[in-house]
């Protein structure tokens, strides 16, 4: 029997091994995160669009938002969300390995934060 394993990294066979089954457990969960060529595949088929066009939209419109964010713009797209920098004060904090009190400098961090209609959405609030 030849099995192929999609995880990377190392792993314990038994541990993941589900005899009933005949394949490793983990392989049996559909993937919960969708990358840009899986959101490029999606948006081609509801717009009619080639996959090509799609993808110059999205990398153009996430190229904007980034510039317009590292401007200290807020980007706010109504019923989706808003993107904006945020600033993040100096505090203490402690090294992990030592335990030994440190200072984290300030810094700008990129955030979002979602509107109305997707937190609705997520929730299962709105009636498709």
């Amino acid at each position: 029997m030849s099995l192929k394993f999609l995880a990377q990294g190392s792993f314990s066979l038994p541990n993941c091994w589900n005899p009933l089954f005949e394949k490793p457990t983990y392989l049996m969960y559909e993937e919960s995160t969708v990358n840009k060529g899986e959101l490029v595949d999606a948006v081609a088929k509801k717009t009619d669009k080639t996959k090509k066009d799609v993808d110059q939209i999205i990398s153009a419109a996430l190229e904007a938002i980034m510039e317009a964010v590292s401007s200290d713009q807020k980007v706010t797209l109504v019923g989706f969300g808003s993107f904006e920098a945020r600033e993040r004060q100096e505090r203490e904090g402690r090294n992990p390995q030592t335990g030994a009190k440190m200072t984290i400098k300030a810094s700008k961090v990129p955030a979002f934060a979602a509107g109305k209609s997707f937190k609705e959405k997520v929730e299962g609030s709105v009636a498709e």
